[in-house]
Order: C-alpha cells, then structure tokens, then sequence
C-alpha cells in the first residue's frame, strides 16, 4: 500500500456532534457511522418487513444504536438495543433522528425511500 493510502486509513474522520437532551437530563453525542455500519443498517431496511415490504420497523433506533457514543466516542448501545431504545419517546428520537441523518449525510431523497412504504 502506498504511504498515501496508509496516511488515509490512519486519519479519523468520523467527527461527533454534541446533542443535549433534556429528557434524559443528559448530553449524548452523535458520530458519523463508518461506511460498513451504513451499509449494513441499509441491509438491514432492504429485508423483507414483518408487514410485508421493507424491514422498517425500529428504522429510526437502528440507526441511532450505531450512532449514539459518550464524549470519549464509545458507543451507548449495542445493536441488539435497538428495540428498548425504540420504546423511548418519539419526540426524543425522532430530534436525534434528524441530528445522526444530517451528520451522516442521509439526504432527503434516501429518507423519503427508505421510510417509504
């Protein structure tokens, strides 16, 4: 591998965004999934759904028990979590919701397609 593809893998440009939420009396923080994580919460929404269709269920909590980490960067939840953390308030997840699609770059567009029904 060359010295510029080994400086590449080495810097860490999954930055983090601080999110207070008041619910929970707490400050979390949001990071940037890696591709490989992206790509397999988007597998995940790919299969087939207990309704038939696309596997949306927990959509939004899938995604956050990847995204959501303490101020050192390490996770709050691992990914079998997804459902208690979907028991939470909706109004909570869905505000963390819209920070982690921004901060991960989740457009509009793959929004639209992935919580189509």
């Amino acid at each position: 591998m060359s010295d510029l593809g080994n400086a590449i893998l080495a810097i860490d440009d999954k930055t983090k965004k601080k999110v207070s939420v008041k619910e929970w009396n707490a400050d979390v923080f949001i990071r940037v999934l890696s591709a490989a994580e992206r790509d397999e919460w988007e597998a995940e929404n790919a299969q087939p759904g207990p309704y038939g269709g696309r596997n949306l269920v927990n959509v939004r909590a899938r995604f956050l028990v990847r995204a959501l980490v303490d101020a050192d960067g390490k996770r709050l939840f691992d990914d079998n979590q997804a459902a208690a953390l979907g028991s939470k308030s909706s109004s909570v997840i869905e505000r963390l919701w819209l920070v982690a699609s921004k901060v991960n770059g989740v457009t509009d567009a793959e929004l639209e397609e992935i919580l189509q029904n």
